[in-house]
């Protein structure tokens, strides 16, 4: 047996790329909604096993040529988006159990440059909008094997979490630019998830093959300065991976899509601008324990992408414990 490694600090930052891409807030608005600055992928419902403050820095970039029509079809004429960032977050572990499980609340922040290219290239730099979960809570629901003496045992078996999120306006908005790195928009993300770490015996050869998602009911908020009002918004983040003593290897992917119209400032409700956007890729984590550290690296193309852009992404992310 596998000793857990006792940091999962990269839960702080657990993705990055598609929402940074999705919220370009531009003046004609574009796809808005919300969830960890990026989303999540492994270890979903997990939080880090003891209380106290955890911390998480990365970077993003982001790049695509590619617009793609309400049809999904590429337009004919010159686009493009490109993005990078620096983000930092700070996640906080109650030293207090509720209904058996342990409660987290948790913030992230970026600053950034985003681009954008409708034949004419406009850009922008400036802090992102902060997103936090005011509160997570998690429980592992049993199936653990028992570990070496002294070692934590890995979490084979279910764990289950659910959390209200909210992203807040606090980034860099001017309605009369064509670009932004905030959205001016409050966005109320009620959301649940799940991690399943099979035993060895049923892994891919590691000491477990890991299954975990988070779905976000995404609720934006009246724009106050332009008084548009996005549709709801349903995103699913999932990741498949394997467990190699501190190494963590797989495929994860995000799936949003726009259910509701959105409200114009007129009153109308328009179907034109509905978004879907899906992407896939690669995701490596390793634990570092002779810096107590936790290093990630995750890399996304879109395989969906209907009234949005449709491009790569890059993602660095490490993560420790402060106290």
């Amino acid at each position: 047996m596998r000793a857990q490694p006792k940091l999962r600090a990269v839960s702080v930052l657990s993705g990055l790329a598609a929402l940074f891409m999705a919220n370009a807030a531009t003046a004609g608005e574009t796809p808005i909604y919300g969830g960890p600055i990026g989303g999540t992928d492994i270890g979903a419902a997990y939080l880090p096993p003891q209380p106290g403050l955890y911390m998480g820095a990365g970077y993003i970039g982001v790049t695509s040529d590619d617009y793609r029509d309400v049809n999904g079809d590429k337009v004919p004429f010159d686009t493009g988006f490109d993005a990078s960032a620096g983000v930092v977050g700070l996640n906080y572990v109650y030293d207090t159990k509720v209904f058996g499980g342990s409660i987290a609340t948790s913030a992230q922040l970026g600053y950034g440059r985003r681009c954008i290219r409708f034949g004419e290239r406009n850009c922008s730099s400036g802090m992102a909008d902060i997103y936090s979960d005011l509160f997570f809570w998690s429980k592992y629901l049993g199936g653990g094997e028992a570990g070496s003496p002294g070692l934590a045992p890995l979490p084979y078996g279910l764990t289950v979490g659910g959390g209200l999120g909210v992203t807040m306006p606090t980034g860099s908005y001017d309605k009369h630019e064509p670009v932004n790195t905030g959205g001016n928009t409050w966005i109320i993300s009620p959301n649940l998830a799940v991690s399943y770490l099979t035993g060895p015996e049923f892994s891919l050869g590691g000491d477990g093959t890991e299954f975990s998602a988070r779905l976000f009911y995404s609720m934006p908020q009246k724009n106050s300065d332009t008084d548009f009002d996005a549709g709801t918004v349903v995103n699913l983040d999932w990741a498949i991976t394997e467990r190699y003593g501190n190494w963590q290897v797989g495929l994860a992917g995000q799936q949003a899509k726009q259910i509701d119209s959105d409200k114009l400032p007129d009153g109308a409700r328009t179907n034109d601008s509905k978004f879907s956007s899906g992407s896939v890729g690669p995701v490596v984590s390793v634990f570092l324990p002779s810096i107590g550290s936790q290093l990630k690296v995750k890399a996304a193309a879109n395989y969906d992408a209907e009234n949005t852009f449709s491009g790569y992404s890059l993602v660095m992310i490490m993560g420790w414990k402060v106290f």
